[in-house]
Parts: structure tokens; C-alpha cells; sequence
């Protein structure tokens, strides 16, 4: 009889060692790994990301913002941040090392550490963009005033200084960094172009000059953005320049500063 529960006994152990050889115990970390194991031995998603979040100075959401994630290479993301500045999607590398945030024709990428301290946050600065005329006053037209397009990678068009209080501005939001950026506001046919450096909270002013038409005898031309017929007395406001005139008047060149005045002839 003892022979026999010896015989069981041994067996029992046996089984054990043998379970214990063909499934052995994995730690937690590498146990992880195998989670996120296909049957084929391709990998399945690893990181679900819902807090990537695009922000304006004020912590106001923002949309339209795009991202890409690297591991060596670039990854798209498809779509873009929401109304609250948010973009949902999925990393299917653990080994992700930076994601990158585009907003208005800016770009900036935050590793893994900068990620940890921002909570996957970006913000913006504001570019506070003014038209003013010769004696820098805001010119306040509305609806309308000068139109700002932002140049770069391509022409975008923000919108006018008119299009809402403060009448004379526009403001975009912008990423902060030292290359410069693209602007040109047209206004009155005439048009100007600007590359600021925007580090923070920054004002870019465009500044027409005057000009004094004074034609009794009839009619002049002026060319800015094609050929426009004054007569008479007329003031105008344009942007810096040099502009072509031809009329009853004469015909000639003028040069348009910011803050400065010009008469025709």
C-alpha cells in the first residue's frame, strides 16, 4: 500500500514539472509584450491616445490641427483636432520616440518626455495682424478692411480686418519658433508682404500713406491692382509702393511709403 501512494505521489510531481517546463511563468513586463502578440506574431494595438489636445493662448480649443507620430519614420494620423482641439487615434509601435503637431503652417514635435510633462498638449501664440493709415490709425473699414493671407508651403486666407471687432485687426494663432513666417495684407488694390519671427504674443502693422489726387482739369489713371480713374480732388490710402499715373494731369511715377504722403501730379 505505501508502495502505491509513493507511486501516485511521484507521479503527481512529475505532471507538475512537466506543466511547469511547457507553460512557464512570465514576468509582468514581458507578459505585456505577449499581450500585445498576434497569433502570427504581428503586433496589434498598443497605444490608444484620446488627450492629444491643440490649444490657443487662452486654453480655447482649436481645430484643424494635424499629426504625426515617428519611430524612426513619419506616420499621418488621420483627420484632424476637433472643435475642443482634440484628436483620437491609435499607435501601433511602443516604440513611438515623437509626435508632431501642424497648425497654420507650423510645426512642432515633442518627444516622449516632453509629452509626459505637457499631458500631449500644444499651445499657440497670438499674432495680432493691424492696418493702420498714414498717421497709424486703425483703418476701421467694415464690412471688408484688408485682407490677410499667410504665405509658406502655400497662400491661406485668414480673413479682413474688418470681418469683426476690434475693427483694423485680425489675429491668428500661430506656433511659436524662430524661422519666420509668411504674411501679405492687400488693401485698395495694393498689397504688401511680411515675414515676422514670432517667439510670443506679437503685432504685425501694415501701414498705408497717403495720396493726395488733385486733377481739375480731368481725369487721371493710377495703377495699383490695374488702372483706376480719379478726377478732381481724392485722397486714398495705399500700401508702400511705387505706382504708375498718366492723365489729363500728366503722366508719371509716384513711391508710396508707410506714414508718408504723396500728391498726383
Amino acid at each position: 500500500m505505501k508502495k502505491l501512494i509513493y507511486l501516485i505521489a511521484l507521479v503527481l510531481v512529475l505532471g507538475l514539472i512537466v506543466a511547469g517546463c511547457t507553460n512557464p511563468a512570465v514576468p509582468p513586463a514581458e507578459q505585456s509584450e505577449l499581450d500585445n502578440q498576434t497569433k502570427d506574431g504581428g503586433t496589434v494595438t498598443v497605444k490608444d491616445l484620446s488627450n492629444v489636445t491643440l490649444l490657443d493662448h487662452d486654453s480655447n480649443g482649436l481645430a484643424g490641427g494635424k499629426v504625426k507620430w515617428a519611430d524612426g519614420s513619419w506616420h499621418s494620423v488621420p483627420g484632424q483636432t476637433d472643435n475642443n482641439g482634440q484628436i483620437t487615434f491609435t499607435i501601433s509601435n511602443p516604440n513611438y520616440n515623437k509626435i508632431a503637431m501642424t497648425y497654420n503652417q507650423g510645426t512642432i514635435a515633442q518627444n516622449r518626455d516632453q509629452l509626459e510633462t505637457s499631458n500631449y498638449t500644444w499651445y499657440t501664440v497670438p499674432l495680432t495682424i493691424e492696418l493702420s493709415d498714414d498717421q497709424n490709425a486703425l483703418i476701421t473699414d467694415s464690412p471688408g478692411g484688408g485682407m490677410v493671407r499667410q504665405g509658406g508651403g502655400y497662400w491661406y486666407t485668414h480673413g479682413y480686418t474688418g470681418d469683426s471687432l476690434p475693427y483694423g485687426q485680425l489675429t491668428v494663432q500661430l506656433f511659436p519658433r524662430s524661422a519666420a513666417y509668411k504674411f501679405a495684407m492687400s488693401y485698395n488694390h495694393t498689397s504688401q508682404t511680411k515675414s515676422p519671427t514670432v517667439l510670443g504674443a506679437t503685432t504685425l502693422t501694415f501701414q498705408t500713406g497717403k495720396v493726395t489726387i488733385n486733377c481739375v482739369a480731368g481725369t487721371v489713371k493710377l495703377a495699383h491692382g490695374g488702372w483706376h480713374s480719379y478726377s478732381g480732388y481724392t485722397v486714398l490710402q495705399l500700401l508702400p509702393g511705387t505706382y504708375k499715373y498718366s492723365g489729363a494731369c500728366g503722366s508719371g511715377t509716384i513711391t508710396v511709403t508707410a506714414g508718408g504722403t504723396v500728391t498726383v501730379p
